[in-house]
């Protein structure tokens, strides 16, 4: 008796925080991202002390000083879908920057 032989291969997908977990070795995590009702920001960089939230052409939608932390949350859901540009300012002066994606 012949039987056809099909080899399922079953692929993992990564997990969206998993891959942004990983930005903080270079710079923050946005999580999650994209998103459309809240987002935290992480880093391990140290403390940060300013946050600024940027349309991608340059338009400032948020500017905060915030006391010196590594996670922060903004609400993002009157913002309109697209791109957006995410800077903090840590307490050492370096500027942090990632893109965060409303849907």
């Amino acid at each position: 008796m012949y039987r056809d032989c099909v080899e399922i291969v079953v692929i993992p997908t990564l997990n969206e925080e998993v891959i942004n977990l990983n930005k903080l070795e270079t710079s923050f995590a946005i999580l999650p991202n994209p998103s459309n009702e809240v987002v935290e920001l992480v880093t391990d960089k140290g403390q940060f002390k300013r946050v600024t939230l940027s349309t991608i052409d340059g338009k400032q939608v948020f500017d905060e000083k915030v006391d010196p932390t590594n996670s922060f949350k903004i609400g993002v859901r009157h913002l309109e879908k697209g791109a957006y540009i995410i800077h903090l300012r840590t307490t050492s002066g370096q500027l942090l920057t990632e893109k965060l994606i409303k849907n």
